[in-house]
């Protein structure tokens, strides 16, 4: 959905007209986003108020936070407008509700057609993408890199799967704050941002193209080693897995906070 989606006001601090439509429409026939999801959790609310964990999947800053404060509103609107029962927004600031942080490294660009060529060579069909009327791309395959990882704050007031067999990281919220500054602001972002400038300009089309340029190789390996790693601060926890991954020299295997080489 992307950090937009959380938003529930414009430019000039006013709802935006689906939020204003649905905080005075009700849980009933909602219309935004975030109106969809606080129609479902009081949904929950009327039928025993069952504790949940709502995880947000968005690649933002504190997504769990961003997902509380817009929920809290239309709680808080709905009562106001006398279109819930008050209970509901006990409930959903209470420990009934959680809204965990996570942080997840996976990039998944646009479907390619190359990889749907792959695909059909194989026999698959029914690839055809789909182009959405805002020119999103939705397919029945996804592209993207070896190289992956979702840290969790391990808050779940009605348990959960074990998940961490399945590579998942769940941990302490103060730790999945510092695997994020490290991705954002060091480590792995700031390195996609020099590829995707200096690429443009020297007409690449495609990052995987520009790590073939040894120029744009040293480039992100000098920003990488030599400015980034020194100054992070280390999670602590990403070290436990070991992936193959083509942010690497070939043949080398890295660890999955993207740049410490293994030996």
């Amino acid at each position: 959905m992307t950090e937009k989606g959380y938003s529930l006001n414009d430019s000039q601090g006013l709802p935006l007209p689906d939020v204003l439509a649905d905080f005075t429409g009700g849980p009933k026939t909602p219309v935004s986003c975030m109106g969809k999801v606080a129609a479902l959790l009081y949904h929950r609310f009327t039928k025993g108020g069952l504790p949940i964990a709502m995880v947000s999947m968005d690649n933002c800053s504190h997504n769990g936070d961003k997902l509380k404060t817009a929920i809290t509103a239309f709680a808080e609107k709905w009562v106001e407008n006398n279109l819930v029962e008050p209970e509901f927004l006990t409930y959903v600031t209470s420990n009934k509700v959680s809204f965990p942080w996570t942080m997840i490294d996976k990039i998944t660009p646009r479907p390619n057609t190359s990889v749907e060529e792959l695909l059909k060579k194989d026999g698959v069909q029914d690839l055809d993408p789909v182009i959405t009327g805002k020119h999103t791309y939705v397919a029945p395959f996804v592209n993207s890199e070896e190289c992956e990882y979702l840290v969790i704050e391990d808050v779940f007031p009605n348990g959960r799967p074990a998940l961490e067999k399945s590579g998942f990281i769940f941990t302490d919220r103060e730790t999945v704050d510092k695997v994020e500054r490290m991705k954002v602001c060091t480590c792995l972002n700031p390195l996609h941002t020099a590829l995707a400038v200096f690429g443009c300009l020297l007409d690449y089309k495609l990052i995987a193209e520009e790590m073939k340029d040894s120029t744009l190789k040293t480039l992100v390996e000098r920003l990488g080693y030599q400015e980034g790693l020194p100054v992070v601060m280390d999670p602590g926890i990403l070290y436990k897995m070991r992936l193959p991954c083509h942010r690497s020299q070939p043949g080398k295997e890295i660890l999955s906070s993207g740049f410490k080489r293994a030996n």
